[in-house]
Order: C-alpha cells, then sequence, then structure tokens
C-alpha cells in the first residue's frame, strides 16, 4: 500500500489522464483485458479500505474509483474505440476536432467556460454549405522528404514548422499587397477604427507594411535551417520588379555586410 503522501499525489494525477491511463491498459485493449484491469484497480481504490487515513484520503479515493467506474463504463461500451471499423474512427474524430475549433473560434473564453452549446450552428453550417462537410486536420503526418506548396498566408494557419522553406518570386509586389475586399475592409469595419474616419494612402501603405512584417516574422519562426529567395527580374508581363520583400532584403544584406566589415 503506497504512503497517504503518495496516493493523494496519484489521484491528483488522474485528474488529466485519459480512461486508457486511468486503468493502465493499451488503446488496442479488449474487453476482458479492461474488465481485469479495473477489478484490480478497484481493490487498489475503493474508498472503504482507507477509512482510517483520513477525510482528505478518503474524499481521494472515492473521485478516483468514480473515475475509474467511469472509464471501465466507456471503456467496454460495444464499439468503443471503432476497433472493427477504423475508417469510422478517423472520421469521428477528424468531426470532433472540426466542432472544437468551431467553437473556440466562435465563442468567447466566458462562453466556453459557461458550456456554451453550438451544436446546432455547426450542424447548420455544414448543411448550408458554410462549413466544410469534411473535415481535413492540418497536422497529419506526412512523409519526412515531402515538398508542401502553398500560399504564404495559408502555411501561416497550418503553423507547421518545416525544415527548409522557397520565397517564390521575392521581386513581386504581390507580397505587398492584401486581398481587395471593399464590401468587408478588415481595418475599418473593425470596432477600433474611429467613427467617420476616412481610409487614405498612408493608411493602405502602413497596413500593407505591417502586414509584410508580420508575414516575413510568421515565415522565419516556422524554419528549421534556411530560407531560399526565388527571384525573376521580370514580372509576367515582361516589366522590372523590385518589389518591396527584395528591396528589404536588399537592404537587410547591405547592412549585414557593412556591419561585417
Amino acid at each position: 500500500m503506497a504512503s497517504r503522501t503518495e496516493f493523494l499525489a496519484w489521484a491528483h494525477s488522474l485528474q488529466t489522464k485519459s480512461y486508457y491511463e486511468i486503468l493502465g491498459v493499451a488503446t488496442d485493449a479488449m474487453p476482458e483485458a479492461i474488465q481485469e484491469a479495473f477489478h484490480a484497480f478497484a481493490l487498489r481504490c475503493h474508498p472503504d479500505q482507507f477509512v482510517d487515513d483520513g477525510a482528505d484520503v478518503v474524499r481521494a479515493a472515492a473521485d478516483v474509483f468514480k473515475r475509474g467506474v467511469e472509464a471501465y463504463e466507456i471503456l467496454t461500451q460495444a464499439g468503443f474505440g471503432f476497433r472493427r471499423n477504423l475508417a469510422a474512427g478517423a472520421a469521428s474524430a477528424m468531426l470532433i476536432e472540426s466542432v472544437r475549433k468551431f467553437r473556440l473560434a466562435l465563442a468567447t473564453p466566458t462562453e466556453l467556460a459557461a458550456g456554451l452549446e453550438l451544436g446546432p450552428e455547426y450542424v447548420d453550417m455544414v448543411e448550408e454549405g458554410v462549413v466544410a462537410a469534411q473535415y481535413i486536420s492540418n497536422w497529419q503526418l506526412r512523409p519526412a522528404e515531402a515538398v508542401l506548396l502553398v500560399p504564404a498566408y495559408t502555411f501561416l494557419m497550418m503553423s507547421r514548422p518545416v525544415r527548409v522553406q522557397f520565397w517564390l518570386d521575392a521581386g513581386s509586389s504581390a507580397w505587398h499587397e492584401r486581398i481587395f475586399q471593399p464590401l468587408t475592409h478588415p481595418y475599418v469595419l473593425q470596432r477600433g477604427w474611429p467613427p467617420g474616419a476616412v481610409w487614405t494612402d498612408e493608411d493602405e501603405v502602413r497596413a500593407r507594411d505591417e502586414a509584410l512584417s508580420r508575414l516575413i516574422l510568421g515565415l522565419s519562426r516556422r524554419c528549421r535551417e534556411r530560407v531560399y529567395l526565388a527571384y525573376c527580374g521580370l514580372n509576367e508581363r515582361g516589366y522590372e520588379q523590385q518589389g518591396p520583400l527584395l528591396r528589404a532584403v536588399q537592404r537587410l544584406l547591405r547592412l549585414h555586410s557593412e556591419a561585417a566589415q
């Protein structure tokens, strides 16, 4: 029997463990193994054997035993774990993650803490085509030598670090431009924008500079080793191009060269 302090520490650690970890079984354990593990768990944690160890130990044992019973009831349900249909299990996992991210995106922390229900809204948006019915998770494992070709902002939203990055067409002014949104202006329509203020060219240039700065910083933080810049002196129309990104890199290299001297 573990000491009083060791038992309380162990009981507290179970609060963050999965049902499998609580009973000490593998994720592919069969019902017979789960039942045997639960019997051993019950012999170790039943509150009746802690009546002489203090009220706090008895309460902890009761909570632990309740968690064990809950784990046993869930893990022994018919079909739990999708053991006979792995594809259905993967689809369910993607659906659960999609709903979770939907709640995080639409609900405030206070609403989440209060248990705000967004299930009906999620189903309605899937049926209306607003949310994709086939959710593709962005953390799926890929081959180590795979090449991922995506727009810069799409890569940022994936939040997936890579070993090497190639920034294509670094001389293009497109790196400095934002999506044209005359009806959903991301700055003028935000809550902090002063009522009646006019969006000027100076505001546009400043917003583009800030966006480019955040883009470069975000890409750099997601690169483990090095960045390669692919540059073409002429754009698709045959004109010479010297975009803001290329000029910024040239200034950086010039300052580094001067500092080295």
